[in-house]
């Protein structure tokens, strides 16, 4: 497994995103699905993270 550092004090580092800008599915307005990973947010490495609304 290899191991990747990540330099934090960089100014190249992002530690924010808003997650409305980044829709992976939408049906409307109640049911949707966002995505963030690593092309959104680097500091997150080999991770995704998904925001579900489902009614």
């Amino acid at each position: 497994m290899a191991i990747s550092y990540m330099d934090y004090a960089s100014p190249n580092v992002q530690f924010t995103y808003d997650l409305n800008d980044n829709p992976l599915f939408r049906k409307d307005s109640r049911n949707y699905i966002n995505e963030l990973s690593i092309k959104q947010l680097n500091t997150l490495g080999k991770t995704t993270l998904l925001d579900i609304y489902l009614s």
